[in-house]
């Protein structure tokens, strides 16, 4: 298990079967394999913001993804091949792909992210063995490294990417497939009720500072201490990645634009709302370093 060392977040309303069997099955196949891994995409956000603190996740889903720190893409066929052995999951024509059979008539899907030692300099993956498939795997190295541990059941702990984590994949994702609009109403979900996933004591004991700078308005308070903790989350180079996407305009204006569609309101209000999220979360992320 990754970092056992760190606190453990209990459940504060239990995960459906649907969700918890599927991840304790691909969980028991990475530790009996010494990988070290950790749950991202819609499933870690619902975990941290529904199953832990209680508060709306936004859309929902029954995909599952995972990602998994590999040194080379033999370890990706050995992990292969110890899921196909369990006689639980299913290839798909994409590699990244399984389908865990649930039930006779169900199947969960599951994403494998690999990175790590498999990365190209530009931090993009090229599946084998004709490396026509690319996918950038940009900050997954921070996001293992700033997992939070949930306690699924009581014999069952397990890595999820933190809201800081999140943010910065989602940023990324939203990069690479702004065209498909399903990452801005995730993005406007986090900065939207960070402050209430177990921050608002730690905003007004140790980070007032934030709450002034945010005009003492709290839920604009978390979008900045997000954007704080995502820096202090993210290395150099990714970073640097982040600095150049939150200082094009064009870009955020377009991110703007999805989350405010997302929201299903065309009041000016709530379109001020969107803005000031967004704009706290780059100035926690470019001004607090």
């Amino acid at each position: 298990m990754n970092g056992t060392s760190r606190p453990v977040f209990e459940l504060t309303k239990p995960l459906p079967d649907l969700v918890r069997v599927p991840l304790r099955a691909v969980a028991q196949t990475f530790e009996s394999l010494g990988l070290r891994y950790l749950v991202v995409g819609a499933a870690a956000r619902e975990i941290i913001l529904e199953s832990v603190f209680g508060r709306p996740a936004g859309r929902s889903t029954r995909d599952l993804d995972f990602g998994v720190a590999l040194s080379n893409w033999e370890e990706f066929e050995t992990l292969r091949a110890a899921l196909l052995k369990t006689g639980n999951f299913e290839e798909t024509s994409r590699a990244q792909r399984f389908l865990y059979r649930y039930s006779s008539e169900v199947r969960i899907k599951i994403d494998l992210i690999p990175f790590g030692g498999i990365e190209e300099a530009d931090s993009s993956i090229a599946w084998p063995p004709k490396k026509d498939v690319v996918m950038s795997v940009a900050g997954f190295e921070e996001a293992l490294e700033s997992a939070v541990l949930v306690r699924i059941a009581n014999d069952f702990v397990l890595p999820v990417a933190s809201l800081p984590g999140l943010i910065i994949l989602k940023l990324f994702a939203w990069v690479d497939r702004k065209h498909e609009r399903r990452d801005a109403p995730d993005i406007l979900t986090i900065l939207s009720e960070y402050i209430e996933a177990g921050h608002e004591e730690r905003l007004f004991e140790r980070e007032l500072a934030l709450f002034e700078a945010a005009g003492f308005d709290v839920v604009r308070a978390g979008a900045l201490m997000l954007g704080k903790d995502a820096h202090f989350a993210a290395n150099q180079q990714t970073t640097a990645k982040l600095e150049e996407l939150l200082n094009d305009n064009a870009l955020m204006e377009q991110l703007l634009n999805q989350m405010i569609q997302a929201g299903g309101r065309s009041d000016e209000p709530f379109a001020q709302g969107c803005e000031s999220l967004l704009e706290n979360f780059r100035k926690g992320f470019l001004n607090y370093s």
